[in-house]
């Protein structure tokens, strides 16, 4: 019982540490975690219907993830040193929610499934702003 406490104490410790990396939990970075997790499937779903299953494949996408989280910490605590208001927080976040959708979109497209041309070059438009963007600064 007392082993309970200590992992709660330890996992809500670490719950908030990333919570606080990431500038707080708001609207967008839960629509990016959403988003993560739903192109996670989807290339599953992509992968089981190609007879391409890979655990390497799916590990080295998981290890993605992880590092989109450490670009948006990265991201927040310069926006933080430098007092810009969340403005590279939000950049970064918005160019890696663009990405995640291009993504699965792009895995039910490899499945057959009609996607709207529309979408995929609104958004194509707004990761490819967020790379000139970065092009730019650097």
């Amino acid at each position: 019982m007392m082993e309970n406490i200590y992992i709660r104490g330890f996992l809500g410790g670490v719950v908030g540490i990333f919570t606080y990396l990431m500038g707080g939990a708001d609207a967008i970075l839960l629509a990016l975690f959403a988003m993560m997790g739903i192109d996670f499937v989807t290339g599953i779903i992509k992968a089981i219907y190609l007879r391409e299953l890979s655990s390497q494949k799916m590990f080295i996408g998981a290890a993605r993830k992880v590092g989109m989280f450490f670009i948006v910490a990265v991201g927040n605590l310069v926006d933080s040193i430098m007092e810009l208001g969340g403005v590279l927080r939000t950049l970064t976040i918005s160019y890696f929610i663009a990405n995640e959708a291009l993504s699965m979109l792009e895995n039910w497209a490899l499945m057959g499934l009609p996607v709207p041309k529309r979408l995929q070059d609104i958004l194509k438009s707004l990761r490819d702003r967020g790379d000139k963007k970065t092009d730019d600064n650097s």
